[in-house]
């Protein structure tokens, strides 16, 4: 079972609660007999790699507010395009999966073109802190389809974006 908080310190934040498959225990209760470390030690480690598969693990902690940023915006139009392109419903949409996907295509253009990455960073900052001034949220800008050029063109449409499933919607200004 794995839970990922939006916010873990947040009171009523969101949680997405995420169940795998059961581990099989008798394999390791047959060496336990022969080497009681070694079988503590690979449950263990299957208990942990059972437990990451179900969480949304980021690798370094200063980029989770930034993929968490990107869900928060970008979100919303991955699954319309999932729905539209792919004909999936609603629940037929893994969050979590899609969730991984954004983690794992920042975690790529870190280490490709650092740049960038910071670079969206701060106009993702930049952005966020004008939707903040003016009170609306980011649904509210993106009903009109319109974000800033500068995020958009960050995050750009290149063959790399194009592998991990992240497009942009229309360039706005």
């Amino acid at each position: 079972m794995g839970l990922t908080f939006d916010a873990r310190k947040s009171f009523r934040g969101h949680v997405r609660v995420s169940f795998g498959e059961p581990i099989p225990v008798i394999p390791y209760a047959t060496v336990y007999h022969d080497d009681p470390a070694k079988a503590v030690e690979g449950l263990t480690t299957a208990i942990q790699w059972g437990m990451e598969a179900e969480v949304l693990h980021v690798a370094r902690p200063e980029r989770q507010d930034f993929v968490r940023a990107l869900e928060e915006i970008y979100r919303g139009d991955l699954i319309r395009e999932l729905q539209e392109e792919r004909g999936l419903g609603a629940r037929q949409i893994d969050p979590l999966r899609l969730s991984r996907t954004i983690a794992d295509a920042v975690a790529h253009f870190a280490e490709r073109d650092p740049e960038r990455v910071e670079r969206l960073w701060v106009e993702m900052q930049r952005y966020r802190a004008m939707l903040a001034a003016h009170r609306v949220r980011d649904q509210a800008a993106a009903d009109g389809q319109r974000r800033p050029a500068c995020i958009e063109q960050a995050v750009g449409d290149d063959a790399a974006a194009d592998e991990h499933g992240i497009r942009c919607g229309q360039v706005g200004e």
